[in-house]
């Protein structure tokens, strides 16, 4: 017997379960974490904050008498909002708060990749322009407004690669990810260098994560990172 873990964070907070390998529910616990508006259409929040929760209503769950009792932790599966964008150096220390999903500062950057549709048929393929809560926009944003943070910072990635990363210590993401929010070219399977050249960005392929198939092996978790 053993535990499943699952750590969910949402908009307002973290909530993390825990499961038998059977699936049935030991219990649950939220914790919640602030969100900043600093300006309108702009939404952010601090990464640490989100490691924060995670670890408080995980020390919190295992320390009830159903989980202790039910063994030790046998896998851990993660989800996040998306596309919630942390700029960070390689140990994972933001370098400025992560723009949330529902930010809508980069509708400018998202309307130019429209005009790169003929030329980049990656575009047509994820679905046509980049959606303004996308990755690339954002970063395009931040290059454009934000250039000194830009080019120091080793990791630009969604908040599930954050979260990954506090997990295993490695920057990997999942290629079904990749598709949808980096305009990664799974048949081909390599990120759309050209595309993010033309778009000011050529830099940010060495900032993604490593991109994995969505049931490979992440990583070994650290029993003493929680």
């Amino acid at each position: 017997m053993g535990i499943l873990l699952s750590l969910d964070l949402g908009t307002e907070g973290a909530r993390v379960g825990a499961f038998t390998d059977d699936g049935v529910a030991l219990g649950s616990v939220h914790r919640p974490y602030p969100t900043v508006f600093p300006r309108p259409g702009w939404a952010e929040q601090n990464p640490s904050d989100w490691w924060g929760a995670c670890v408080g209503a995980t020390r919190e769950l295992l320390a009830q008498p159903e989980c202790v009792a039910a063994g030790p932790v046998l896998a851990v599966a993660s989800s996040t909002t998306a596309s919630t964008v942390a700029v960070v150096d390689e140990a994972g220390n933001a370098l400025r708060p992560a723009i949330l999903w529902m930010d809508s500062r980069a509708s400018a950057q998202s309307d130019l990749t429209a005009t790169f549709v003929a030329d980049h048929p990656i575009l047509k393929w994820s679905g046509g322009s980049d959606a303004t809560e996308w990755l690339l926009p954002k970063a395009m944003w931040l290059q454009q407004c934000e250039p000194d943070t830009f080019h120091r910072a080793a990791r630009i990635v969604e908040a599930i690669d954050f979260i990954t990363f506090k997990l295993t210590g490695r920057w990997v993401g999942s290629q079904m990810n990749a598709v949808c929010k980096y305009n990664y070219d799974s048949v081909a399977g390599r990120l759309p260098q050209e595309l993010y050249d033309a778009l000011g960005v050529g830099e940010l392929t060495g900032k993604l994560p490593d991109m994995m198939k969505a049931l490979g092996d992440r990583s070994v978790f650290s029993s003493k990172v929680i």
